[in-house]
C-alpha cells in the first residue's frame, strides 16, 4: 500500500522571502496494478457463488426439475406496492445468508423492484432514484444501445433470451440493498456492485432475483449509470442460468461484459492488449475471482465478444447464451450457422487488434467503442540498424515460449525495404505438420505512402516478399485452436521464422527523448513521490506539469508518452473512470523559456494500464494528425499535462529521478506559488528552504520524425478523404479532418443515428489540401453520431462516440 506525498505551499527561489510548509503524508491506499481491482475494487460475487459446489448443485437441481416439469417454488402470495417481505441475501463479510427486510416499490410488467427498508429509512434511496432505476430497467437506454426505446431488462431478454422463472410468475425480482461487502468509506476497500445467486433457484427464496447495490453505488456524486450497466451485466448471468448450468466462465463473463456495450452504457477500460504477457495467455483462460490479474480476463472476454458482435450482429451474438454447446464449441456452433469458421475468426481477431481500421478491411475493426485498441509488439526491430532477424519460439533454453491456445505474439520491423520472411511450425507435442494446424500467421504491411494491407504467411510454404519501402511490417502469429486446454505442454504450438530486409528508404528517422528512468521515486517503503492535482491549495486542480524538448534539425514531433497516476489509485472511494487528462504542446515563452503559446491541445482518455509500482506505465499519444501545426516549430517545444473535466478522478503526477545537472532540468510546474500563480522550473522551486525538485523530472517522453531527404515536395491528395475524428471517444470536443484533391463545394455535417442534422461544420467552397475543423458537442447527449462529407458527388461517412 503506497501513499502520495505533496506540499501545501511552494516558493520560487526568485522571491527570497517566500516560505514553504509541508502537509501530512497522503494516507489512502495505493492500487498497485490493474489486477488489484479484483481484490481492492470490485468483487465479482456472481462468479464465486455460481462456481461454488452449492451453486453448481442448485443449478443442477433447477434444470432437473425443469426437464421433469416439476415446480420447485410454492405459489406466491398476494403482493402489492408497500408489501414488506424478508428475503435471504448472501452476506459476503460473513460468508452466510442474512434475512433482510424489503419493501415493494415498483410493479412492472416483467419485474418488481424491492428496496431494503433500512435504505428507505436512512434516505439513501428515495422515490427519484427508484423512478430513475425503473426507467433504466423498463423504458429506455442510452442512444448508443441496440434499441434506445427499450430498458435494460427488455433488451437483455430480447438479445440473450428469457430468464429463469422458478416461481412461474413471469417476473424477476430486483432487490436494491446495501450489499454486505465490507466497504467502508473511511478505509476504502472492495465493493460488490450487484450479483445474481443460483441458490435462489432450488432453495432459499425460490425467486428469480437480481441484487443491486446502494453503497457505494448510489453515494452522492457517483454516476447512477454504473448501477444500470451492472444490471445489464448481471441480468445476462440470470438468463444464462436458464439455458446452460455449466458454461465456461470466459464465455459467460464475455457476454455480460458485452451486455454493458449492447445496452449503450459502454465498456470497462480495456488495455489487456497493451501487455505482452496478457497477449500470451490462453485466450479462454480465467483466473480465480480474487486472483490478481482477473480484471484482464474480463477485458479479454469482453473484447472478443465485442468482435464477434461486429462480425455477426447483436442478436446472433446474444444467441451464444442459449447455445446448447459450451465454451469454444458454443462459439463454433453459432458462428458456423453464419458461415464463419471459429479458427479463422480468432486469426482475424488477432489481426484486428493491431490494425483496428475498417478502411483497411471491414473485418479488421473493433467498432466505435474500442478505437484505441492497438496491440503491443513483443519484439521490435530497427530496420536501419540491422538487416536480418531469426527467431525460434519453443521455450527451450533462452528461446521464447511456444504459443498457448488462443494466444498471440506480434513481432514488428520498423523502417524496412524489400522485406522477406519464411515461417513454419516446429515439432512439439506432435510433428510440425500437426503443429501447423494450430497456428495462423499474417503480415500487416504498412507502406510509406499507402494503406495498410494484410498478407497471409503459409507456414512451411514459400517465403513471402514485400517489395518497396515500409514504415513498419508486423508479423501476427496466433494459436487458433481453442478446443485445447491452456497450461498443458501438449497444447502448445512452437514456431520459427527467418527474415531479411534492406535498410528503409523513407527519408526519415525517429529521434526519441527520455528523461525519466522508468520508475517513480519511492520516498520510503510506503510513499511515492507523486503530487495530487486536486483541491485549491498550492498544488490544485488547475495545476500543470511540463517538460521541454529540443527539436532536432528537420524534426517534427510525432509522438508523446505520458505516465500519470490518478486519484482512484490511492482512494477506492473515487470512481476509476474516467482517466482523462489534457495534453498541450507549447512554444516556449521567449523570455523565461516556460510553456507559452499553445500549438496543440487535446483531451486524452488514458489507455495505459495502471502501473506496477515502482514502474511507470505510459499512455502513448500519436500526434501525426497535427503534423501541419507542429511542422512550423523549431528550437524548443514543451509538452504539458493537466486535469481534464471536473470528475473526481484527478491527476496524481509521479516524479522520476533526474540524473542531469540541476541547471539543465527540463521540467516545470504551474502552481500557486507564494509570489503568484506561475510556471517555475524544477531547479528553481524550494520548499522549507531546500531545492525540492532539482533531482526530479516529469514522466513525459517525446519522439520526433527527422527528415533526411532533400528532395521531397509536398503533394496534394488524389482523392476525397474523410479522416476518423480525434480524439474518439471524446467529451465534449473533437476534431475532424478531410482531404480535397482540388478546390470544390464542400459540406461537412454531423447527424444523430435517426438521421437528424445536429451540426453543419463546413458549407462552401474549400481549397485543395488537408483541412481540420473542430466540433463542440457540449449541448448534445452521449451516444454515437455520424459525420458526412458531401463533396464532388461523393459522401464518405464515419461514426464517432460522445461519452459524457
Amino acid at each position: 500500500m503506497f501513499k502520495a506525498r505533496f506540499l501545501l505551499l511552494f516558493s520560487a527561489i526568485l522571491v527570497s522571502t517566500a516560505t514553504a510548509q509541508e502537509l501530512p503524508v497522503h494516507t489512502t491506499g495505493m492500487q498497485l496494478h490493474a489486477s488489484d481491482k479484483a481484490s481492492n475494487g470490485t468483487i465479482h460475487l456472481t462468479h464465486i457463488l455460481a462456481n461454488s459446489a452449492q451453486g453448481r448443485e442448485s443449478l443442477r437441481r433447477y434444470h432437473t426439475a425443469q426437464k421433469q416439469g416439476i415446480s420447485l417454488a410454492p405459489a406466491r402470495g398476494a403482493e402489492a406496492i408497500g408489501s414488506v417481505v424478508g428475503f435471504q441475501v448472501f452476506n459476503y463479510e460473513r460468508s452466510a445468508y442474512d434475512t433482510i427486510e424489503f419493501t415493494l416499490k415498483v410493479e412492472a410488467s416483467t419485474f418488481n423492484i424491492w428496496v431494503e427498508t433500512a435504505e428507505l429509512d436512512n434516505g439513501r434511496v428515495d422515490d427519484a432514484k427508484i423512478e430513475a432505476l425503473r426507467v433504466a430497467l423498463e423504458d429506455s437506454t442510452p442512444s448508443a444501445s441496440f434499441d434506445p426505446s427499450k430498458g435494460v431488462i427488455e433488451l437483455d431478454e430480447l438479445v440473450f433470451g428469457a430468464p429463469t422463472d422458478v416461481d412461474q410468475s413471469g417476473k424477476s425480482d430486483v432487490l436494491v440493498l446495501d450489499i454486505r461487502d465490507g466497504f467502508d468509506p473511511a478505509q476504502g476497500g472492495s465493493s460488490i456492485q450487484g450479483f445474481v445467486d443460483p441458490n435462489n433457484l432450488s432453495g432459499l427464496n425460490m425467486r428469480d432475483m437480481l441484487m443491486l447495490d446502494t453503497f457505494p453505488s448510489l453515494r452522492e456524486g457517483n454516476d447512477p449509470n454504473n448501477l444500470y450497466l451492472t444490471a445489464a451485466h448481471e441480468y445476462q448471468h440470470l438468463i444464462r442460468f436458464a439455458y446452460d448450468p455449466g458454461e465456461l466462465t470466459f464465455v459467460d463473463e464475455g457476454l455480460s461484459e458485452w451486455a454493458e456495450v449492447m445496452t449503450g452504457f459502454g465498456p470497462r477500460r480495456n488495455t489487456y492488449w497493451s501487455d505482452v504477457t496478457e497477449l500470451r495467455r490462453p485466450l479462454l483462460s480465467w483466473r480465480g475471482s480474487l486472483e490478481p490479474g482477473v480484471d484482464f480476463d474480463y477485458q479479454r472476454a469482453g473484447l472478443l465478444t465485442n468482435y464477434i458482435a461486429q462480425r455477426i450482429g447483436v442478436l446472433k451474438t446474444g444467441s451464444i447464451t442459449r447455445a446448447s454447446a459450451s465454451g469454444a464449441s458454443g462459439y463454433a456452433t453459432v458462428l458456423s450457422a453464419e458461415g464463419i469458421d471459429l479458427e479463422q475468426l480468432i486469426a482475424e481477431y488477432h489481426i484486428t487488434n493491431t490494425v483496428n481500421d475498417a478502411t483497411v478491411n471491414p473485418l479488421y475493426s473493433q467498432g466505435v467503442w474500442f478505437p484505441g485498441v492497438d496491440a503491443t509488439a513483443q519484439v521490435e526491430y530497427d530496420g536501419t540498424s540491422r538487416n536480418a532477424a531469426n527467431v525460434t519460439a519453443n521455450g527451450q533454453g533462452s528461446n521464447p515460449a511456444a504459443l498457448e491456445p488462443g494466444s498471440v505474439v506480434y513481432h514488428r520491423w520498423n523502417d524496412v525495404s524489400d522485406f522477406t520472411i519464411e515461417a513454419d511450425a516446429m515439432d512439439g507435442a506432435g510433428p510440425a505438420s500437426s503443429m501447423r494446424e494450430r497456428l495462423r500467421a499474417f503480415l500487416v504491411a504498412n507502406p510509406a505512402n499507402d494503406q495498410k494491407t494484410v498478407v497471409p504467411v503459409e507456414l512451411g510454404g514459400e517465403p513471402v516478399t514485400l517489395t518497396g519501402a515500409y514504415s513498419d511490417v508486423t508479423l501476427v502469429m496466433g494459436h487458433v485452436d481453442l478446443t485445447l486446454p491452456g497450461g498443458f505442454n501438449s497444447s502448445f504450438a512452437p514456431f520459427q521464422y527467418t527474415s531479411a530486409w534492406t535498410e528503409g528508404t523513407l527519408g526519415a528517422n525517429t529521434v526519441s527523448t527520455t528523461y525519466d528512468d522508468g520508475n517513480v521515486v519511492l520516498i520510503d517503503d510506503n510513499t511515492v513521490d507523486a503530487w495530487p492535482f486536486s483541491g485549491t491549495g498550492t498544488v490544485s486542480e488547475s495545476s500543470s506539469i511540463a517538460s521541454s524538448f529540443e527539436i532536432p534539425d528537420n524534426g517534427v514531433l510525432t509522438k508523446v508518452q505520458v505516465s500519470n497516476f490518478y486519484a482512484s489509485y490511492f482512494d477506492t472511494q473515487v470512481p476509476a473512470d474516467p482517466r482523462d487528462y489534457t495534453l498541450k504542446v507549447h512554444r516556449p515563452d521567449p523570455v523565461t523559456g516556460a510553456p507559452g503559446e499553445v500549438v496543440v491541445e487535446l483531451v486524452r482518455e488514458d489507455s495505459s494500464p495502471p502501473p506496477s509500482i515502482p514502474g511507470l506505465a505510459f499512455d502513448e499519444v500519436d500526434l501525426t494528425s497535427f503534423s501541419s501545426d507542429l511542422a512550423g516549430l523549431s528550437g524548443t517545444l514543451l509538452v504539458s499535462v493537466s486535469n481534464a473535466g471536473s470528475d473526481a478522478n484527478t491527476l496524481v503526477v509521479p516524479l522520476s529521478v533526474w540524473a542531469g545537472a540541476p541547471a539543465d532540468n527540463p521540467s516545470w510546474f504551474f502552481l500557486n506559488f507564494s509570489n503568484g500563480t506561475q510556471w517555475a522550473n524544477f531547479a528553481n522551486i524550494n520548499a522549507g528552504g531546500q531545492a525540492r525538485f532539482e533531482d526530479r523530472v516529469a514522466a513525459i517522453r517525446a519522439s520526433f520524425s527527422v527528415s533526411t531527404s532533400t528532395d521531397v515536395e509536398p503533394t496534394l491528395p488524389d482523392a476525397f478523404v474523410l479522416e476518423q475524428n480525434y480524439p474518439n471517444p471524446f467529451n465534449p470536443a473533437t476534431s475532424i479532418a478531410f482531404h480535397l484533391p482540388r478546390a470544390t463545394q464542400t459540406r461537412l455535417a454531423v447527424y444523430d443515428l435517426l438521421g437528424r442534422n445536429v451540426a453543419v461544420l463546413v458549407d462552401g467552397l474549400v481549397p485543395a489540401g488537408r483541412h481540420e475543423v473542430p466540433f463542440d458537442a457540449s449541448t448534445l447527449a452521449s451516444g454515437v453520431y455520424l459525420y458526412a462529407l458531401d463533396v464532388g458527388g461523393e459522401r464518405p461517412t464515419r461514426s464517432m462516440l460522445l461519452m459524457k
